[in-house]
């Protein structure tokens, strides 16, 4: 929260203007603490090494915090370079906070790496990459909201591994989970970054298509074609079925809008598995 409401402005910035403006707080700060004599304002120059861990590189960051640590130690140098065992004294002491900052700098980037990843494993299925269900459903809320506002057709697909359990049962769930891997790899390397992907259940993918219609079946031809040569490679073979639905006039509720396509991907099932079956929503006679 923090970082999101202070910083948010800076992060729009280009990484060298941020490297400045650390660079430019770090000099003021050694200034301020060459002015203030033996007042320590050690606190001050975690700002620039703040600011350079959230929104910079490690190298980036590391390099501010060493900048500033030879800036107090030069700064104290200076303030006490007439009296030799207060220049002992006072030079020990800023070896010391230097130290301070440099760890406080590697501290504060592992700080950030460490609540990235974590907010990317609170969002994504650990096996395969893809979005789990709730960061589906609130980036197609969102999506949803889009069109509904400005009338944008989209399309969404079900895509579903035919007769997994009994691959798993046979082959082993090394292989179910191979399985699961190539299928997200081969969907997430066709779409678009503004498309929508997420693992569902064990077997259950589901793509999201904003301000698409039909042409998004070519998108899944080649998801499909993918899928199939990264199969014919192994000597295991499997199936898929898709169920996907354009939407001119959007449903009521995301949940309204999975269990359409989820219909949808049953009806390729029903249909001999192994194929695509596509339909248009209308609000009165739903998939047509």
């Amino acid at each position: 929260m923090f970082t999101g409401r202070f910083l948010s402005p800076l992060s729009a910035l280009p990484t060298w203007l941020i490297t400045a403006l650390c660079l430019f707080i770090a000099i003021v700060v050694g200034w301020f603490d060459y002015i203030t004599g033996d007042y320590s304002v050690i606190l001050f120059y975690l700002i620039p090494i703040y600011v350079a861990a959230q929104l910079l590189g490690s190298r980036t960051s590391k390099v501010i915090s060493v900048f500033s640590s030879a800036e107090l130690l030069y700064v104290n140098a200076a303030q006490h370079s007439t009296d030799v065992s207060l220049f002992t004294l006072h030079t020990w002491n800023a070896v010391m906070e230097a130290a301070v900052i440099i760890l406080a700098g590697h501290l504060l980037h592992k700080l950030k790496e460490d609540s990235a990843l974590l907010e990317t494993l609170a969002k994504t299925d650990h096996l395969t990459g893809a979005l789990n269900r709730r960061s589906f459903q609130e980036l197609a809320a969102y999506e949803l909201d889009n069109s509904r506002r400005y009338g944008r057709t989209f399309t969404t697909a079900y895509l579903d591994v035919d007769d997994f359990k009994s691959i798993n049962d046979r082959f082993g769930h090394e292989v179910g989970d191979m399985i699961l891997k190539i299928v997200a790899d081969a969907i997430r390397g066709t779409i678009r970054r503004s498309d929508v992907f997420a693992r569902f259940g064990g077997d259950e993918f589901v793509i999201m298509f904003p301000e698409t219609g039909a042409e998004s079946l070519h998108v899944l031809d080649k998801v499909s074609s993918l899928i199939e040569s990264e199969f014919d490679k192994h000597p295991w073979s499997a199936t898929f079925s898709i169920g996907a639905i354009t939407f001119a006039t959007p449903p009521g509720s995301v949940d309204e809008m999975i269990k359409l396509t989820d219909h949808q991907m049953y009806s390729a099932k029903h249909g001999g598995k192994n194929r695509v079956h596509h339909a248009l929503f209308s609000p009165e006679g739903h998939g047509q």
